[in-house]
């Protein structure tokens, strides 16, 4: 593994009371997680949002190099954990809704080229935690059909690109999570690549 480079700016964290806590960036903007999901998700829920956020900042970028940018985007996202404590993430599944008048193969591509090599949240799991996604493709003219993120409805063109496993994702009370939920507005280094000018579409994320 490379050695890492220090990142310039400090993540502080404060208890808010309860199991709330406010953090981000060392003056900068602030965002909270809480343990119990009453005021915001709870960290294990943020991960998996910092996962659909990063790899859609990718999508978004990728799909704007190619001049077929995307008019709307939603992420839903699945995942499962083990067991027992620490209870850790075991598997993602994403369905990717993006309006756009892009080509099916050439957003499987920007799709598959985040979560595989940019997305530095799906980068920084477990090795053995298994990612996959499936795309519901809307022309740009549609783009008010795409459905938020969370929500059960998905587009008619949807294309499922790997399994997806679901589960009850509540904590326990007693539950000590502590893991990072944020993610610089710059999710990754893609742009440093020419590679997403490709066309081969993937169908499926990494295992």
């Amino acid at each position: 593994m490379p050695e890492g480079i220090a990142v310039e700016y400090p993540i502080e964290v404060v208890w808010e009371g309860g199991r709330r806590y406010r953090g981000g960036p060392a003056g900068g903007p602030l965002h909270v997680v809480d343990g119990n999901r009453e005021a915001a998700p709870s960290p294990v829920d943020s991960v998996i949002v910092a996962l659909a956020s990063c790899s859609a900042i990718d999508v978004v970028d990728i799909l704007e190099k190619r001049r077929t940018p995307a008019a709307a985007l939603s992420v839903s996202a699945r995942f499962s954990r083990a067991p027992v404590p620490p209870r850790r993430i075991t598997d993602a599944h994403l369905t990717f809704r993006v309006a756009t008048d892009s080509p099916r193969e050439h957003v499987e591509r920007a799709i598959a080229l985040s979560m595989e090599k940019y997305c530095s949240v799906a980068n920084s799991l477990a090795g053995d935690t298994r990612l996959s996604w499936d795309l519901a493709l809307t022309p740009a003219a549609d783009a008010g059909s795409i459905e938020p993120a969370g929500s059960a409805a998905s587009s008619d063109s949807s294309e499922p690109a790997g399994s997806a496993a679901s589960s009850d994702a509540a904590e326990p009370a007693g539950s000590t999570e502590s893991t990072e939920s944020t993610e610089s507005t710059e999710s990754t280094g893609f742009a440093e690549s020419s590679g997403f000018a490709e066309s081969s579409g993937s169908a499926g994320g990494p295992a």
